[in-house]
């Protein structure tokens, strides 16, 4: 590897391919500020305006209650989660105008954009993002009853020759998705092509969920194509939020800390940050109201709803976090081995196949040693340190003059990954590792025990980028091991990447 150099271009189509659908909530935005500095791993064909049960915008003449009494909703089932503090009887709900993604990329992207090609040629253009923003299904929550830009951009990149997955994003509801595929399934049903293309679209459709923000896809989808991938991130979306912080141990308390969110994230690092959302930094949001009964026209309280002055045991500057990030960290090349098998984890945290549906993936639980718990988020907060200082990394790239300026992680590779092995025997694991800055590398080795299905545990003795596992004797056939590899370069802010190996019992 040549030293202080960015990578090579590379034609978007080696990348993840990905549509995003947001309901503009505070979190949305500050998930979608990160997303900007990955942008370079993904191909982004969709940036999709949603609505959902928290957020609507409304049609500027119905209710909500209206709207399903005059049969303007295709269907909806009752009350979902969250939806308590909801009026029926507003004519919009906490909406934040569109418009923000536009801004962003052409008053603050387009100016750090020169900057993050100095360190990745792949990152899009401010005007190829512009030209993938569309307005989808946002008048009611869980509302697809008409197609909408929104809907057909997701439409088309189900039917067109691209045979690469489609991860589709909620990020609020699912009922932009869910009107796509309505469309498909009204226009080929009666065809004799439906059974081909139907199985187009199962072949490429996954949706990556933060929870089921609306009724859409119980309404629909769950029942016309269950053999769609759903990953729900549901629980495990905490970890990276402030929520998880309450279950924090001392070495990671700092990551949810203004000392670490100031300095590293909201100032002093281009205009993109500048408006990420902190504890108590006099953000307001247009559409959020602290009282319910508010509507467009009225005189605006001046108590309006500040996002991030709500939840208390704060200081000021304290991370507030992003719910949706979960649903394209777990993109990211890291060498976790998420997008292989859910249940390998990674940062967006481990899923596994749920009771109901082999094709339904939800969060797991992994030990937490600090809080003596199982938990969901911790699947996504173990990995903290990792993410936050990677995140730094990037907000520094924004503002760096050059590629020498900042840091870049390290690149692990390995030989094999898959290994078989009988109980009791020993297996040999080995890896290599560069840096692209020259950085001095540390390895650590672990066992991922959550991950694996052992019966009994396996040791583990490692060797600088070489480790033995022994498998216990206990151990039955089709059983696996997971074993880590963290790579760590000492450049600022130290960043990690991985090698991630299952050896199953033979």
């Amino acid at each position: 590897m040549q030293l202080h150099t960015p990578p090579l271009p590379a034609p978007a189509s080696s990348r993840p391919r990905t549509i995003v659908t947001t309901d503009s909530e505070a979190d949305d935005i500050n998930s979608f500020l990160r997303l900007l500095y990955y942008a370079n791993e993904l191909d982004i064909i969709g940036l999709i305006y949603n609505s959902s049960v928290h957020h609507w915008q409304g049609d500027g003449v119905h209710t909500l209650r209206e709207a399903r009494e005059a049969g303007l909703i295709t269907s909806f089932m009752g009350e979902t989660a969250g939806s308590e503090a909801r009026s029926d009887d507003a004519l919009t709900w906490r909406w934040e105008p569109m418009g923000w993604i536009e801004r962003i990329l052409l008053d603050d992207y387009s100016r750090i954009y020169p900057n993050l090609l100095k360190h990745d040629p792949n990152y899009p253009s401010p005007a190829h993002l512009w030209a993938t923003v569309a307005v989808g299904n946002v008048a009611f929550e869980s509302d697809f009853s008409a197609d909408t830009e929104g809907s057909e951009l997701i439409k088309a990149a189900l039917l067109n020759d691209d045979p690469r997955p489609l991860y589709l994003q909620i990020w609020g509801g699912t009922n932009t998705v869910a009107r796509a595929l309505l469309s498909i399934e009204q226009e080929h049903l009666e065809t004799a092509d439906w059974a081909d293309v139907k199985a187009r679209v199962v072949r490429k459709a996954v949706i990556l969920s933060i929870g089921q923000q609306d009724t859409a896809y119980a309404d629909y989808i769950a029942e016309a194509w269950p053999e769609i991938p759903l990953l729900d991130f549901d629980g495990a979306f905490g970890g990276f939020t402030s929520f998880s912080r309450r279950f924090a141990s001392p070495e990671l308390m700092p990551y949810y800390r203004a000392e670490f969110w100031a300095p590293n994230i909201k100032y002093g690092h281009g205009p993109v940050l500048a408006h990420y959302g902190l504890i108590g930094d006099g953000t307001y949001f247009e559409g959020e109201r602290d009282n319910p009964g508010w509507q467009p026209g009225q005189a605006k309280d001046p108590s309006a709803f500040r996002m991030f002055d709500l939840i208390g045991g704060f200081e000021r500057l304290d991370w507030t976090g992003e719910g949706d990030t979960p649903a394209f960290m777990c993109l990211i090349p890291t060498g976790l081995r998420f997008m292989e098998d859910p249940s390998l984890g990674g940062w967006g945290g481990r899923l596994l196949a749920s009771e109901a549906s082999p094709n339904i993936f939800v969060a797991g639980e992994d030990h937490n040693p600090h809080a003596g718990l199982d938990q969901r988020l911790h699947t996504v907060a173990r990995w903290t340190a990792a993410f936050q200082n990677d995140f730094a990394a990037r907000a520094d790239w924004g503002i760096a003059p050059d590629y020498r300026s900042a840091n870049h992680a390290p690149v692990v590779s390995t030989a094999e990954r898959d290994l078989t092995a009988a109980p009791g025997a020993a297996v040999r694991l080995t890896a290599t590792a560069t840096d692209p800055d020259g950085d001095a590398l540390e390895a650590r080795w672990w066992v991922y025990d959550e991950a694996g299905t052992l019966t009994g545990s396996p040791s583990l003795d490692p060797s600088g980028f070489d480790a033995t596992l022994t498998l216990p004797a206990t151990a039955d056939a089709g059983q696996r091991a997971v074993v880590v590899l963290e790579v760590t370069d000492d450049g600022a802010p130290s960043l990690t990447r991985y090698a991630q190996f299952v050896v199953t019992v033979g």
